[in-house]
């Protein structure tokens, strides 16, 4: 994850046993515009695993977690994720409670019963961005970044090195309906991580696990041939212990770079490519690969099974309109967990979804994001706008994505947003989209609102 300057988003990830108390609490977070809330989880295990895999600036977990209070969540997050900041929702605000936690270094301890959201979403942007101060006149004094570990690029101060890891990221994109523009997503997200100014050298894979109507072999124009021979029917028979150089000969090239596995050219193939080729196309390309994007299809066969066991972040791609986004509630609550089914609990999986709004074009007959939200029941990471390149660029038959084609077009800016806020592949465009907001949002003039016979507001 890319150091990140004051006043970038706080990415947090919240820990709690109860799935909907986070849900709520995502929602009251979301007051302030510099909260992002990119994980959940409902074990004090989870929590550190999540924080430690999402790069979290900070967390927010009940002190009693299931298997750990949050005193030892603390000791090992300094070690998993240093310098992620630990804030406490405790049920009682005894004196002994504040003061053992900020012994063990906990932030602030916050009252469950009685707390107020905006204050919490200040007090944990305040003491991030305190931080992030700290350490840039650290960097301004030493001009030294080098690759460690860290969510905001530390990890031992006796070296006053700032240092910043290309953390591994397997996403998933998905959604039951079909034309929301989940493929688009996929392909241009991939492209834009392996175009990113910041990561470099990272080696990005982009495969489709739609093996019945995947397009991406349509999308990068790719050849028929070598779709014909390298897609991942092939793979059922490829050794566990195959080289980096024969893994690259199994995936076929894009000009920047980005290597993709492409879907059978027959769908008749499709009920062939099991769990098994999957799990082992996934563990083999992430022996090789920092970063793996993958493009699920409406349906949820074994091998989509396989991608959603690897992925650290599932996006779930809406657009904003009530038939999307109601058939994705429909995925998100068979995985909530079921009283008369206990055996039944995919709250794992929960608490790596996020939602993509595509195709937003602000119109009066849409959903607003916190609609959408509300409906489907997992945090908003992106609304990506209705934009015309992007059908100018497939109509150029070349293979270019639409951030390729046309880099600062809002389309692409809000892929590069998205890219950020996963692997850090774009600081400067977020921090430069929000001065931009800010600059919109201090000059922009009141309009006067006028009502409908004195009742509705337009």
């Amino acid at each position: 994850m890319e150091f990140k300057a004051e006043g970038m988003p706080v990415n947090i990830v919240l820990g709690d046993p109860d799935v909907n108390w986070m849900m709520q609490v995502s929602q009251e977070l979301s007051v302030n515009p510099k909260i992002r809330v990119v994980g959940f989880a409902s074990m004090g295990q989870m929590l550190i695993d999540r924080a430690s895999m999402m790069a979290a600036d900070a967390v927010l977990v009940n002190y009693s977690m299931p298997d750990m209070t949050a005193i030892e969540i603390t000791r090992k997050l300094a070690d998993a994720s240093p310098g992620t900041a630990v804030f406490v929702m405790a049920p009682t605000m005894s004196t002994q409670i504040v003061m053992t936690a900020k012994s063990a270094g906990i932030v602030e301890v916050f009252d469950r019963a009685n707390y107020s959201p905006a204050e919490v979403a200040r007090r944990i942007v305040e003491h991030v961005d305190s931080l992030r101060r700290e350490w840039a006149e650290v960097a301004r004094k030493h001009g030294i970044v080098e690759k460690g570990t860290g969510p905001m690029g530390i990890t031992r101060r006796e070296t006053e090195t700032i240092v910043r890891p290309i953390t591994q990221s397997i996403i998933f994109t998905h959604s039951p309906k079909g034309g929301v523009g989940k493929s688009t997503i996929a392909a241009n997200l991939a492209a834009a991580i392996k175009n990113s100014p910041v990561l470099s050298g990272a080696k990005v894979a982009l495969l489709d696990f739609d093996c019945e109507f995947g397009n991406l072999s349509t999308l990068f124009a790719l050849p028929p041939n070598m779709v014909l021979t390298r897609n991942i029917s092939q793979w059922a028979n490829v050794p566990e212990n195959i080289s980096a150089a024969e893994v690259d000969e199994l995936l076929v090239p894009t000009p920047s770079g980005l290597m993709v596995l492409p879907a059978p050219i027959n769908p008749a193939i499709a009920a062939k490519v099991t769990y098994e080729t999957g799990d082992k196309v996934l563990k083999i390309l992430k022996r090789y690969y920092s970063i793996i994007v993958i493009d699920g299809g409406p349906k949820i066969p074994a091998v989509v099974d396989a991608a959603l066991q690897h992925a650290t972040h599932v996006l779930l791609i809406s657009t904003p309109e009530g038939q999307a986004a109601e058939n994705l509630n429909r995925v998100v609550s068979f995985l909530r967990p079921a009283p008369n089914y206990p055996n039944k609990d995919f709250s794992y999986l929960l608490s790596k979804m996020f939602l993509v709004i595509n195709r937003v074009k602000k119109s009066r007959g849409e959903l607003t994001p916190a609609q959408v939200a509300e409906i489907v029941g997992v945090p908003v990471i992106a609304e990506i706008p209705e934009d015309e390149v992007v059908p100018l660029a497939l109509h150029e038959g070349n293979g270019k994505q639409a951030v390729e084609y046309k880099p600062d077009a809002p389309f692409s800016i809000a892929i590069k947003q998205l890219a950020n806020e996963i692997t850090g592949a774009y600081p400067m465009v977020t921090a430069q989209a929000q001065k931009n907001r800010a600059v919109v949002e201090e000059f922009a003039p009141q309009r006067k609102k006028r009502r409908l016979f004195g009742f509705l507001p337009f």
